[in-house]
C-alpha cells in the first residue's frame, strides 16, 4: 500500500481527471501514482501486472517473433511500453494514450522506474 503524500499535477481528460501524486511505500521508498477520479490507476512501485502483459502476450504468438509491431493501450508509468520494448523481435511500438500530460510524467517523474 502506498501512502499519497502530495498531488504534483493534473490533467482533465473525457474519462476524468488524472492526477499525479508523490507517494511513500511503507519501506519508505519514495515513488509516484497516477489516479483518474481518485481512482488509483497506477504507479512506480507494485508494477507487476503492467511488466508482465507484454511477455505474456508475446509467449502466444502464433508465428516468428520478428519485425513485430505492439500496440500498448496507455503509457501510464510505462513499465508495459519498457516490457515491450525488450522482447526479442519487437521492433515497434506504438503507445495511445488519453492524458496529454502522462508521457510528460513519465520523462520526468518515472523513467528511473522504467528504464527511461
Amino acid at each position: 500500500m502506498n501512502l499519497a503524500t502530495g498531488l504534483i499535477d493534473r490533467d482533465p481528460t473525457p474519462l476524468g481527471e488524472l492526477t499525479l501524486e508523490r507517494v511513500e511505500t511503507p519501506a519508505g521508498e519514495i515513488g509516484y501514482q497516477i489516479s483518474i477520479d481518485r481512482r488509483y490507476l497506477m504507479g512506480s512501485h507494485g508494477c507487476h501486472s503492467e511488466r508482465g502483459m507484454a511477455p505474456m502476450a508475446h509467449e502466444r504468438l502464433r508465428r516468428e517473433a520478428r519485425d513485430l509491431h505492439v500496440l500498448v493501450g496507455g503509457l501510464g508509468a510505462g513499465h508495459t511500453l519498457r516490457a515491450a520494448l525488450d522482447l526479442p523481435g519487437v521492433t515497434r511500438v506504438v503507445v495511445a494514450e488519453i492524458g496529454v500530460k502522462v508521457a510528460e510524467w513519465n520523462r520526468r517523474y518515472f523513467a528511473s522506474f522504467n528504464g527511461n
